[in-house]
Order: structure tokens, then sequence, then C-alpha cells
């Protein structure tokens, strides 16, 4: 037993040194960032966060940072579990009764929900569309 965990210690070390270098590598590497701004998913997790943040201040209720955040992890596992693209309404009725249980009363929550998911769900979509329509134009040329 000893024998075979010291070869595959003996094997692994060398390989998992190259791949922690890699990784070390990767934040300051231009393959990470995108018009200046780095790709991360904690990023992405944190603006979706202040947006729902500043969606559940325009209909005049507050909620902490830490109440967001646990929220907004919390469905994003369960509308990741569910075959439906984008969670598309899985997440929107797990925010209500995330909002509703924790910060502020229903039908503020369906508020906050809806401005938040219309800025954030809903452009990336057309921007999507529009960007390929131009390409499209671009490469008949």
């Amino acid at each position: 037993m000893f024998i075979e965990c010291s070869l595959i210690a003996h094997d692994a070390l060398p390989v998992t040194g190259g791949v922690l270098a890699r990784l070390a590598a990767v934040p300051g590497s231009q393959a990470g960032q995108h018009n200046g701004l780095p790709r991360s998913p904690a990023l992405a997790q944190l603006l979706i966060v202040l947006a729902l943040g500043a969606s559940l201040h325009a209909v005049g209720q507050r909620a902490s940072i830490a109440t967001l955040i646990t929220v907004s992890t919390l469905v994003g596992v369960v509308g990741g579990a569910v075959p439906v693209p984008g969670g598309l309404g899985v997440v929107e009725a797990g925010l209500i009764a995330g909002l509703a249980s924790a910060a502020a009363p229903g039908n503020q929550a369906v508020a906050a929900v809806l401005i938040q998911r219309f800025f954030t769900a809903g452009p990336p979509p057309v921007w999507r569309w529009a960007t390929l329509a131009w390409m499209r134009r671009r490469e008949s040329r």
C-alpha cells in the first residue's frame, strides 16, 4: 500500500507543479481578459448581486450584501440543476421567494427580481444577435 502511494505521489507531483504554475500565470495573462475586464465567474456573480441590490433599492427596499449573495448563490445552484435554458422561471421564482423571506414584501420582491432579470438576462441575447448580424454583413462584402 505504501509503495503504491509513493509511486502515485512520485508520478503526480511533477504534473501538479506544472498545473499550479500555469494556474498562477492565468490572472496576469491576456487570455483571461476581455476589453480590460477579467473573465471571472466570481466577478460576474458579484455584478449580478449588485444589480439585484440596485433593483431592490429601486423599489424602496434594502438587503444586506450577505443576504443578496446567499439568495443569489442558492438560486444559482437550483437554477443550474433544472434543465431549462438560463433557469428561466426557476431563477425568478427562487429569487422572489428568497427576497420575500429575507428582505422585502412579496410584491416588491417580484418587482425587484423582474427589473434585475430584465437588465441582466434580457440584453445579452439582443447584443449577440446584433453582433452576429453585423458579422454576417461584414463577411458578405
